[in-house]
């Protein structure tokens, strides 16, 4: 029996084995290739958005672009220190090796989960969950390929998910420990990678409002629930042209909040509703907060405190 790897992108399961290759692997290195550059390896095929490469863009990091397979290979043999490939891909190919690290588990896509199918026909017929498989004592092997479950006229058995799967960023431990600016740089992109997955589900929105006070105009969106943006909404006054070329005045007030994606065109229109106009709604890349929590979690799986750390 197999286990399907389904893409909730494309509706597409496909077959893989949970166990490595038997093929006889060369010798891993003993010691840390020395090089001067830090290496990422990022899947050659699927989708990354673009914002989200330009993330990786930092001064010494080189990419690399591997097969999916080959980026958990390459950490394992020291060819790069850093990967960003599916979870399940590190289940499958790492094998639960001490040497990897996952340093981000979360990173939004490439989402999928491993689960296990049976064909539709024949003896597996009358088998709708797990517990009907378990009363079983042999199953048939599935086409092995990236195809449908339609397709190889399979179904995914109730109750039979495996692992849920998303990119994860990993790490060789070893190159974590012993490569001069790794901790720094991965420091820095678990700052990035987090204050962009907070501001991705957010828009700035400003919009002109009249009030007789900043304090006037921030009362009137604090008392909406929609308007209240992360803290509070950011007031500014707006000068405009004088009459005859006289000198600037004070018009009215420049208001800037955040908003759930989700709640744009709501919150528009209570801007509408509360007076606002010239409503400009702008993407945000980062929104940085506290230092993230899985920098700290991290060094207590490195063996590691704060101070021993220089970021």
């Amino acid at each position: 029996m197999q286990s399907l790897r389904t893409t909730s992108r494309a509706h597409v399961t496909v077959v893989c084995s949970l166990n490595n290759s038997t093929v006889v692997q060369a010798p891993r290195p003993t010691t840390l290739q020395q090089r001067d550059n830090l290496r990422l390896a990022l899947p050659s095929k699927g989708r990354m958005a673009e914002d989200t490469l330009q993330l990786l863009r930092m001064p010494g990091l080189e990419v690399w672009f591997q097969r999916a397979t080959d980026v958990v290979r390459k950490l394992l043999y020291g060819d790069v220190d850093l990967g960003i490939v599916g979870a399940d891909m590190v289940a499958e190919i790492g094998n639960d090796d001490p040497d990897l690290v996952v340093v981000h588990d979360g990173l939004s896509f490439g989402k999928c989960h491993l689960a296990l199918g049976v064909p539709n026909t024949g003896k597996f017929a009358g088998v709708k969950s797990l517990d009907d498989l378990k009363r079983m004592y042999s199953s048939e092997q599935a086409p092995l390929s990236g195809v449908t479950l339609r397709e190889n006229n399979l179904r995914e058995v109730a109750g039979g998910r495996v692992m849920a799967s998303q990119g994860v960023l990993v790490a060789s431990r070893r190159a974590l420990l012993e490569r001069p600016g790794l901790l720094g740089l991965v420091h820095e992109l678990l700052e990035r990678l987090d204050a962009h997955l907070v501001a991705d589900s957010y828009y700035s929105v400003v919009a002109n409002m009249r009030g007789e006070s900043a304090e006037a105009v921030a009362a009137l969106l604090l008392g909406s629930k929609l308007l209240g943006g992360l803290e509070g909404p950011t007031i500014s006054p707006v000068l405009t042209r004088g009459a005859d070329g006289g000198p600037a005045q004070h018009g009215f007030y420049a208001a800037q909040v955040c908003v759930p994606k989700s709640l744009l065109y709501p919150a528009v229109k209570e801007i509408r509703k509360l007076g606002g106009s010239g409503v400009l709604v702008l993407p945000i890349m980062y929104i940085f907060d506290e230092e993230p929590h899985r920098w700290r979690a991290l060094l207590d799986t490195l063996g590691l405190s704060r101070g021993d750390v220089a970021v």
